[in-house]
């Protein structure tokens, strides 16, 4: 078996350079927001009255939190121009979220509806240790092997990933407990920026805990446009199939007319992500054409946070339309009974998706607008 090795020396062992001054400036803002985000979503579930509302609404916070935090630590590595290569897996995205909500949903409850500052701690340090456990998940897809450990950047990651939620949970309580008397003082917004900073270096330290792949010159992953594209090989065969079995004087299932429903709209929204990857949706260069790039640099990164601003809402509502499809049971009868969920869960999926590469536009080193009008980007 392998020995673990630690690294030698800080300069040696911290091997992503800090983010640039305008991606971590975007960065911090988003953490802060996120911080403030999530503190309004434990509030909810404080205020919850009879047991049941409040275990449905530790659950759906639970969710939301993990969420969110999954796609703030996603944004994060395309900050680093030494990680600018990497795609993304499947399997291990996955995991690191499922991780991340279920530490959400094991500490909510204490972090709501607790004053201790006894339970308050150790929950936070457990909520924590999750996230990291999830970020260290996520990291396969960037980490050439885990048998080089930067102790450093572990052992400040632990103390700064504690420090943040043992601070926003102390934080919280005494907001709960100024509504009481004047001894404590409210959450307001510098709670939020200074959690928000903590979190910008928090993720710096984790990136650094291990070595990084090096670059190959393979293609990033295409699964979702592969996808889209055998729905639409799908959609051709199924349509010339029909017009064949019209022919043959018999009667096509009805099957095939809702296959090719389903196609259609699961190839459109499917496929959108991977074209935000590529620049491929329609934009108009007349305007960045003419400006210069310090200018063309602000102004593409506004509109690309426009559109995660976008996608984030539409994601919302589409998790929320499939939270009331499951909800109700409705089905779709117009040929089968098809739970109406598997229609609408692409949409939260799909907006998630096209955020987080919005986002590459935000903070990475690339712009969504080269500039050169005429020419295809």
């Amino acid at each position: 078996m392998e020995s673990v090795s630690i690294s030698q020396g800080a300069v040696h062992a911290f091997g992503v350079a800090f983010p640039p001054l305008f991606h971590s400036l975007l960065y911090w803002g988003f953490a802060s927001l996120v911080v403030h985000v999530c503190q309004r979503l434990v509030e909810h579930t404080a205020f919850s009255l009879d047991p049941s509302s409040r275990r449905i609404s530790a659950s759906n916070a639970s969710l939301c939190i993990g969420c969110i935090v999954w796609a703030l630590d996603v944004v994060g590595l395309f900050m680093y121009g030494e990680l600018f290569h990497v795609a993304l897996e499947l399997v291990p995205a996955l995991g690191s979220l499922l991780v991340m909500v279920f530490s959400a949903r094991v500490t909510i409850p204490t972090l709501s509806t607790s004053t201790s500052v006894r339970n308050l701690l150790p929950a936070g340090w457990l909520l924590a240790l999750g996230m990291m456990a999830g970020h260290f998940l996520l990291a396969r897809s960037y980490v050439a092997h885990f048998s080089e450990v930067n102790a450093l950047a572990i052992a400040l990651s632990v103390a700064t990933a504690a420090g943040v939620a043992c601070y926003t949970a102390i934080r919280h309580r005494a907001g709960k407990m100024s509504a009481l008397t004047q001894r404590y003082a409210p959450q307001n917004w510098r709670d939020n920026l200074i959690s928000g900073g903590a979190i910008l270096v928090l993720h710096w330290l984790l990136v650094n805990c291990f070595p990084l792949q090096k670059p190959t010159t393979s293609n990033p992953d295409n699964g979702m446009a592969l996808l889209a594209a055998i729905m639409l090989v799908w959609l051709m065969v199924a349509v010339v199939l029909s017009v064949v079995i019209r022919n043959l004087g018999l009667q096509p299932s009805a099957w095939f007319f809702l296959s090719t429903e389903y196609a259609m709209f699961y190839l459109t929204l499917l496929g959108a992500p991977w074209l935000v990857r590529q620049k491929g949706h329609v934009h108009i260069e007349l305007l960045t054409s003419l400006l210069p790039l310090p200018a063309l640099n602000i102004l593409s990164r506004g509109v690309s946070l426009l559109c995660v601003v976008v996608c984030a809402v539409l994601a919302w509502k589409g998790l929320d339309l499939v939270m009331l499809n499951i909800e109700r049971s409705d089905y779709d009868v117009r040929a089968f009974f098809v739970p109406k969920w598997l229609l609408t869960i692409v949409f939260p999926i799909s907006f998630t998706l096209m955020a987080i590469e919005f986002a590459r536009f935000v903070v990475g080193h690339e712009l969504l607008h080269s500039g050169e009008a005429g020419i295809k980007e």
